[in-house]
């Protein structure tokens, strides 16, 4: 999974396409809401799509 650890709020697969929220996890350099968060390698890294608002 994740190369970064955090805390999932809410997570959808749409084929390689993965979407997320959540916070950050300990020592990430990210806002306490880190927004809607997208994969496209299988869950290992996430990179911001939406942010400034929660997933949950």
């Amino acid at each position: 999974m994740s190369q970064d650890a955090f805390d999932v709020m809410g997570l959808v697969r749409a084929g390689e396409r993965w979407l997320a929220s959540g916070h950050p996890g300990e020592g990430m350099d990210a806002p306490g809401d880190l927004g809607l968060i997208e994969s496209t390698d299988g869950g290992r890294t996430f990179e911001p799509r939406l942010t400034g608002v929660g997933g949950h």
